[in-house]
């Protein structure tokens, strides 16, 4: 009986030992896990990739001993391996020197180290771990950098025309947008735009003018590469063998304002325009339209209005990119000139001039227009078509040729408004013939 308690209490005492040292050793290596170093990085990678050339921070930190005499080094490690040994990075690192793209801030006594990456890019993406002797291994952090596409854009084209153009090109893979711009020729400001369109289109351009686009793809980190094209708008004068298609209107009897205005209108827009059915009409197929079965179709492009319908109230559709219609106001002089080329193997007396009215498919010649009070005139440079006064019957397509060569104007002539009498003098018109009708009656009586 007594071995059996003496066996009894050594059991009980084994056992109590035993809780002990798991109680001791679990405590100790709570304080261990405790004492883990921590990594943190800065920008933070919490919310995706950081975008590249961005500076960025490693920072381990670690918790030392109060009583430690001789405090571990920490430690970076990238894929396992210590940064000091790093191949991309052991040169740099052991520099200490912050002018470099890669540099240490080491404090291990305070239980603190800093790497700092400058302009990180793709070649930094590794996993990196903060280890600390006694102390353990921090949780890794898998570094991940945006770029931008490495790529141009492919096939990038410009395709002009008097005041605008519009650039196409391929898609770039990893681009989320495109940075598209534009620069005059002789200047070296750019004008930039984003899109997420393969298509651009820039407006409000200078007729005949140099210029450069260039396309930048990109995404969130930005862009690296870019396509640029040259290209010249199409020009307002269209020069042909003979002939200059830049046809000039002249209003009569305008202020100088008036006049001002009218200029720049024959020097752009009507210029333009004229010369953009000119363009059209000059090719091969256009050519043998530009009789009068072709200003029957422009001008049946009134989106189906028929020759009845009042021209004045005609939008006219042009072919061409460039829309324009010359409106004249009834009663106006109204002057349409053809010029010839510096070089022309012709005189301005050899250029003639047709006409068809917008209420008529009939082609009228020079002969026949004297009816509808049309005169000509010429000088060394030019010939012109002069309307003393402009009508309704003048509305119509007028062309100035030489042989297959021909400029194409497009008139319209508005009904001119009648200003009604003001109300004071409708009022005394009225007054004074009751008076004279009352003033018979007494008479009569």
């Amino acid at each position: 009986f007594t071995t059996l308690l003496y066996t009894i209490k050594f059991e009980v005492l084994s056992t109590m030992a035993l809780i002990t040292n798991l109680v001791v050793f679990s405590t100790l290596m709570l304080s261990v896990w405790s004492q883990k170093p921590t990594i943190a990085v800065t920008p933070s990678l919490d919310s995706g990739p950081i975008n590249w050339k961005t500076d960025v921070t490693i920072s381990c930190t670690w918790e030392v001993p109060a009583d430690e005499r001789a405090p571990p080094a920490g430690d970076l490690t990238v894929d396992a391996d210590s940064i000091w040994r790093h191949p991309e990075y052991t040169e740099m690192i052991k520099a200490y020197d912050s002018s470099l793209r890669v540099y240490a801030q080491d404090d291990s006594p305070n239980g603190s180290l800093t790497v700092t990456i400058k302009n990180i890019g793709k070649a930094d993406e590794h996993t990196f771990q903060c280890n600390v002797p006694r102390e353990g291994v921090s949780a890794a952090v898998d570094m991940s950098v945006l770029e931008p596409p490495s790529d141009q854009v492919a096939n990038l084209k410009a395709e002009p025309d008097f005041e605008a153009v519009t650039i196409t090109y391929d898609a770039v893979e990893g681009a989320t947008v495109y940075t598209v711009g534009i620069q005059s020729d002789g200047t070296s400001t750019w004008d930039d735009s984003e899109t997420s369109d393969l298509t651009y289109t820039f407006v409000n351009l200078g007729p005949a003018t140099g210029y450069t686009v260039r396309v930048r793809p990109g995404n969130a980190a930005g862009y690296r590469t870019e396509e640029e094209v040259p290209f010249t708008t199409d020009d307002t004068v269209i020069t042909k063998d003979n002939l200059q298609c830049q046809p000039t209107v002249v209003i009569g009897d305008d202020t100088e304002d008036d006049s001002a205005d009218e200029t720049a209108d024959d020097s752009g827009d009507q210029s333009a325009a004229d010369t953009a059915d000119d363009a059209g009409d000059n090719t091969p197929d256009e050519t043998a339209d530009d009789t009068a079965d072709d200003t029957a179709d422009d001008t049946a492009d009134d989106g189906g209005d028929t020759p009845a319908d009042n021209p004045a109230e005609k939008k006219r559709k042009r072919r061409n990119a460039y829309t324009f219609t010359k409106e004249v106001t009834a009663d106006e002089e109204l002057t349409l000139a053809c010029y010839l080329t510096a070089d022309a193997k012709i005189t301005a007396d050899d250029i003639k001039w047709s006409y068809v009215m917008d209420s008529s498919d009939e082609e009228v010649d020079e002969a026949g227009m004297a009816e509808f009070g049309i005169s000509f005139q010429s000088d060394d440079t030019s010939r012109a078509l002069i309307i003393n006064k402009a009508s309704m019957s003048h509305t119509g397509i007028f062309k100035c040729y030489v042989g297959s060569e021909n400029c194409t104007m497009d008139v319209t002539v508005a009904e001119k408004v009648v200003e009604p009498e003001s109300s004071a003098t409708t009022s005394f018109l009225s007054t004074t013939i009751l008076s004279l009708l009352a003033l018979l009656i007494i008479l009569l009586q």
